[in-house]
């Protein structure tokens, strides 16, 4: 599925920074390049994303989450103006969410 992301990522012509399992791979990521917007699974090997899609936000990342281990009610609660992609992911629901970006 993460290569399947990546491709559609590419395709639309954005560089692709991951993808990442580790929230502290993706801090570091965050730490020494430019992020525009991320695609974020909820649960990743170290544990949620929450803490780490925060510190996104307060930078002005643009977040897209997509997870099948959360509702998009609850995503937009705490994240306004993020985008939830659910899985099964529909490419047609992640490249307009993406191409808004553009």
């Amino acid at each position: 599925m993460a290569l399947d992301l990546e491709l559609i990522v590419q395709d639309l012509g954005f560089d692709v920074l991951g993808p990442v399992a580790r929230i502290e791979d993706a801090r570091r990521i965050a730490a020494t390049e430019t992020v525009h917007a991320a695609i974020l699974d909820v649960r990743l090997q170290d544990g949620e994303v929450f803490p780490l899609a925060t510190e996104l936000q307060e930078k002005g990342v643009a977040l897209i989450f997509h997870s099948g281990h959360a509702l998009s009610h609850e995503i937009q609660a705490q994240y306004p103006g993020a985008k939830f992609c659910p899985k099964p992911f529909s490419t047609e629901t992640l490249t307009r969410f993406l191409g808004a970006l553009c």
